[in-house]
């Protein structure tokens, strides 16, 4: 997982099985610790799946908070059979 490292103990309890969908909304984040933490979070991995194209949205650009409109999901690249779950992404169309 790149150069974070997780604690090398986890609690069994803590493991919870991905469905695919989940596991490409999670892929798509760039850094580790974000995508962990998006993980044990869930609230915001529920609200990214729950959209859809043209969902109006707000995200950061620079430190400030834009509207804009989902204009894409899906894929950047396509997937290959070393690497079958590439992301899910979002193209936001900024207002």
């Amino acid at each position: 997982m790149g150069c974070w490292s997780m604690p090398k103990t986890v609690q069994v309890d803590a493991l919870k099985p991905l469905t695919q969908k989940e596991a490409e909304f999670l892929q798509a984040i760039e850094k580790d610790k974000d995508r962990f933490e998006c993980f044990q979070e869930w609230k915001g991995l529920e609200f990214a799946m729950s959209l859809s194209v043209d969902s109006p949205v707000e995200v950061e650009v620079s430190g400030d908070w834009c509207e804009g409109m989902v204009r894409y999901i899906g894929a950047v690249t396509e997937p290959q059979w070393s690497n079958p779950i590439t992301g899910t992404f979002f193209g936001i169309e900024l207002k």
